[in-house]
C-alpha cells in the first residue's frame, strides 16, 4: 500500500526539494529511524503531459529523496528509489487525453511503499 507525501512538489525539470518537501521528509527520516527494521521505497510519478521522458526527471527526484533521507540518517541499503513516470497512473489522464489540472495533480505524486520489515 503506498502512502503518497503531502507537501513534496517540484519546480518544472527540476529534481531539487524546497522547504516544504524537506520538513516532511526530515520528520519521515525521524520515523525510520525509530522504526530501524522498515525499508521502503521511494516512488515518483508524473502526470500524463510529461510523456514517456518522465521516468527520468522522476528517477532523479526520488534519488533526491533517498539523498536527503540518508542525511538524516536512515541508512541507503534500506532505500530504494525509483522513477515511475507515467507508467502508474492514477486515472484516465493519459497522454493526449484532456483533464482538468485537478485530475492531473492526482497523477503527479511521490509516495513511500514499505517492501520489507526484518526480523
Amino acid at each position: 500500500q503506498a502512502v503518497p507525501f503531502k507537501m513534496i512538489r517540484w519546480a518544472k525539470g527540476e529534481a531539487k526539494l524546497d522547504e516544504a518537501g524537506r520538513k516532511e521528509l526530515d520528520q519521515f527520516a525521524e520515523r525510520l529511524n525509530v522504526n530501524p527494521a522498515v525499508k521502503v521505497e521511494i516512488g515518483v510519478h508524473s502526470d500524463g503531459r510529461d510523456g514517456n521522458d518522465a521516468s527520468k526527471i522522476d528517477q532523479r527526484r526520488a534519488e533526491a529523496v533517498v539523498d536527503h533521507l540518508t542525511l538524516r540518517g536512515v541508512k541507503r541499503d534500506r532505500l530504494t528509489a525509483k522513477g515511475y513516470g507515467i507508467a502508474r497512473l492514477k486515472n484516465h489522464c493519459a497522454p493526449g487525453v484532456s483533464c482538468t489540472e485537478a485530475e492531473h495533480a492526482q497523477n503527479r505524486r511521490v509516495e513511500y511503499t514499505v517492501t520489507e520489515i526484518l526480523p
